[in-house]
């Protein structure tokens, strides 16, 4: 069985129209989880997360750079 463009059995070949219940079903699921609160904090949380990661880096990087000059420093004779 081949899938339209839409990957519905129902979507004919060669059209970009889905059948009316198509649109229906996605209209209740994006009211009920694109817009939704629970996943807005859901993202919120996400970029909270990241922004701390990223203020964390260059802690980072300079702790390898001393990390890196004393095992260079414990490497000479």
């Amino acid at each position: 069985m081949k899938l339209g463009l839409l990957g519905s059995a129902e979507t004919h070949r060669g059209t970009r129209w889905a059948s009316k219940w198509a649109f229906a079903v996605r209209e209740a699921w994006v009211g009920e989880f694109e817009f939704s609160e629970i996943h807005r904090e859901a993202i919120n949380h996400h970029f909270k997360r990241l922004r701390a990661a990223v203020k964390a880096i260059p802690g980072v990087l300079e702790a390898f750079h001393l990390c890196s000059i004393d095992i260079q420093a414990s490497k000479k004779p």
